[in-house]
């Protein structure tokens, strides 16, 4: 049965940023190749993001060759009127994270896996951080 994770933006933004975060990022997704039952998915709204970000720090070209490999990695999670009507009702302070637990509800997601645990505390649906993911199904599980 297919086990299905959705990856918040801020994960995204540390591999492609180089960030502090970078090296477990890569290896979650390292994780995602290694188990043919674990789906990876990003949120519709996470590529603009990235791109948005991204194109100021490392440029335009580096930002949509990083994309091309996001699209090779991910499956997109679509977002809709409904979505965005449940993702007004969940409380959370950051709207952004509303719309990655709308998006993560939405195709089933086991959990967000996410550095952002504050933001995420109300979500009905469960977050792991990366070290927390890596813990649990690394390359030693």
């Amino acid at each position: 049965m297919r086990q299905n994770y959705l990856v918040d933006t801020n994960v995204i933004l540390d591999l492609v940023l180089g960030r502090e975060g970078a090296k477990n990022a890569i290896e979650c997704f390292e994780v995602f190749d290694s188990k043919p039952y674990f789906e990876a998915w990003i949120s519709a709204h996470t590529p603009s993001i990235v791109h948005y970000v991204g194109r100021k720090q490392i440029g335009n070209e580096a930002t949509f060759q990083m994309l091309g490999l996001i699209c090779d990695q991910f499956e997109i999670a679509s977002f809709s009127t409904p979505l965005m009507r449940k993702a007004l009702k969940y409380g959370v302070q950051d709207f952004e994270d509303a719309m990655q637990v709308a998006c993560a509800e939405n195709i089933g997601a086991q959990s967000i896996i996410t550095r952002d645990k504050k933001d995420f505390r109300t979500s009905p649906v469960p977050f792991l951080t990366p070290a927390d993911f890596l813990a649990q199904y690394g390359p030693s599980r």
